[in-house]
């Protein structure tokens, strides 16, 4: 292909539009090319050296920086807008696929919330009528101990004013000048007016007391009954509530699993969504089945405590109040709302009942040493004291060393619920005792004896200086030294007074040194 100049008019195609087949005239087509050229000629656009230089862009940052902003502003829309339109599918999904469980779920929840607040109410009444039958049978056993401590006290003040009226009358009769037979005659029959006199006024109080606490016990009695009634009542009414719930939420799940089942058959995100909700439902039950399990071993445990108590076990109880005193206090047990609920209340009773097991204990105590016949020697040894006129002060003394023993029996009686070890050495000192106050009759019956047999001699004298031997002999002897060491000083004045006494008088004379 040649190059042309620019003033050369090109070569015709091949194929011109304007030829003879055209149906155009030579001289038209003439005309047409003339035109053409012309109107060409107007339109052409000169080149020069100008045509190919380039002007400079102008600088800055401001262009470029709005259209990175621009840029920026429709990622960050796109995103948005795509991750909206995502989440809005993936919830409708949702929405569509769980809308069948969440009325009956709610309902299970609302039904399991209403059910736990009632049977919570129903368990804080039983728990509060159990703590007032706890409190109950602690004032039961309290005002057994306070009869009895009422009869110990006037036992004790009977006693005192009987061994004021027997010195007083003695002193009276040998301040009229009666012989030591007649003496002992009228103070027999004295001390046996007296003894009947006070024994009945004692009797009388039993009795007085036992009415005071028959009148008491049948009013504890009814309101133990009417108490065991409404705890049985309320325990009715709990089970039967705890029924009613476990039926309505067996129902409600049933209808669950039936539409469960119908949408899974018909879409497959609901089937899942579905199967989720039924697990959660699942764990709910084994949880609420947890819950009754825990909460019915809490109860048995309590039931075994009262039933242990109402029995007399006492060791049995006092065991079972430590056993649900530890599974209350089981931080499995305290993360319960059910027993939670309850707990406080529960330890309450608990105490109570512990109280009322102590004050039981302690009376069982002293019912224990009470029949000991330590006592009734003691008397029997004094009681021989009136066959010799001129020793009755003498003895009268012992009596009130008896009666300090008799104080001291009562202080081991009260201490021998410390411990067993302390319980069985204080047995064994009251033993120890026994015996000795045994001994001690034995060698003062031998003494009167011999004063006796001195007497029946009919030497005066002679009767004296035995009566002071067999006396210096009886009291400065292990056995009454050891039962009465105050008597020692009493003993020295009295010996020291009749050194030189040689008749009955001024035996009877020393015998006023010791009073």
């Amino acid at each position: 292909m040649q190059n042309q100049t620019p003033n050369e008019t090109p070569a015709p195609p091949e194929t011109d539009p304007l030829d003879a087949a055209s149906g155009l005239t030579e001289q038209e087509q003439q005309e047409i090319r003339a035109h053409i050229e012309a109107v060409a000629g107007e339109n052409r656009i000169p080149v020069g050296s100008d045509a190919f230089r380039l002007a400079g862009a102008s600088r800055g940052f401001a262009l470029p920086l709005a259209v990175l902003c621009v840029t920026l502003v429709l990622v960050a829309g796109s995103v948005v807008t795509m991750h909206r339109l995502f989440t809005r599918d993936e919830r409708l999904i949702r929405q569509t696929a769980g809308e069948f469980v969440s009325v009956e779920g709610r309902l299970i929840r609302a039904l399991r919330e209403e059910s736990r607040d009632q049977l919570n109410a129903k368990q804080r009444e039983i728990s509060t009528i159990r703590s007032r039958l706890a409190q109950l049978e602690a004032e039961q056993a309290a005002l057994e101990a306070d009869f009895d401590q009422r009869i110990a006290a006037r036992e004790a003040e009977i006693r005192e004013e009987l061994e004021r009226e027997i010195v007083a009358e003695r002193s009276r009769l040998i301040a009229q000048g009666l012989g030591s037979a007649e003496i002992d005659r009228l103070m027999e029959q004295f001390e046996t007016e007296r003894r009947a006199f006070y024994e009945q006024q004692l009797q009388e109080y039993r009795a007085q007391l036992e009415a005071e606490r028959s009148a008491i016990q049948v009013n504890i009695d009814t309101l133990r009954v009417q108490f065991r009634s409404q705890i049985e009542a309320l325990e009715q009414e709990r089970e039967a509530l705890r029924e009613e719930f476990l039926l309505r939420e067996r129902e409600l799940r049933a209808e669950l699993q039936e539409r469960t089942r119908r949408a899974a058959l018909e879409d497959p995100a609901a089937s899942a969504a579905a199967a989720v909700a039924a697990r959660e439902l699942a764990d709910l039950s084994a949880r609420a089945e947890q819950e009754r399990v825990l909460e019915q071993q809490v109860v048995g445990q309590l039931d075994r405590v009262r039933e242990t108590v109402a029995e007399g076990r006492w060791a049995e109880a006092r065991s079972a109040i430590q056993s649900a005193r530890v599974l209350l206090n089981d931080p499995v047990y305290t993360r319960l709302r059910a027993i939670s609920a309850r707990r406080e209340t529960d330890l309450f009773l608990l105490q109570q009942l512990e109280l009322v097991i102590d004050q039981q204990e302690e009376i069982a105590a002293a019912d224990a040493l009470s029949p000991l016949p330590i006592l009734g020697d003691a008397s029997a040894v004094l009681g021989e004291a009136g066959t010799a006129a001129e020793l009755f002060d003498q003895v009268e003394f012992y009596r009130q060393s008896v009666a300090a023993a008799q104080q001291r029996l009562q202080e081991l009686a009260a201490e021998a619920n410390a411990t067993q070890l302390e319980l069985q050495e204080q047995i064994a000192d009251l033993a120890r005792f026994q015996q000795q106050v045994a001994t001690a009759q034995q060698r003062y019956r031998a003494f009167v004896a011999t004063v006796r047999s001195a007497r029946a001699g009919g030497a005066p004298d002679q009767a004296s200086l035995v009566a002071r031997q067999e006396l210096d002999d009886l009291l400065r002897s292990d056995i009454f030294l050891s039962l009465f060491e105050e008597l020692s000083d009493e003993v020295s004045s009295l010996f020291a007074a009749v050194q030189t006494a040689g008749s009955d008088a001024a035996l009877a004379e020393a015998a006023d040194v010791v009073t």
